[in-house]
């Protein structure tokens, strides 16, 4: 599901220790960097957790 969700940044490496990477998205015009990093992985943290 959230493969689907985040087609172009999420990726899973099926390996002995099995682990997402994951791409930052392009950061909104105005905001300052820092503060859109940690909105984007919020969000993504959301996702997993709605999943357990």
């Amino acid at each position: 599901e959230l493969m689907k969700k985040y087609p172009n940044n999420l990726k899973f490496f099926a390996q002995s220790n099995p682990y997402f990477s994951y791409r930052l998205s392009k950061p909104p015009k105005g905001k300052g960097d820092n503060a859109a990093i940690l909105e984007d992985l919020k969000k993504l943290l959301e996702d997993f957790k709605s999943l357990l």
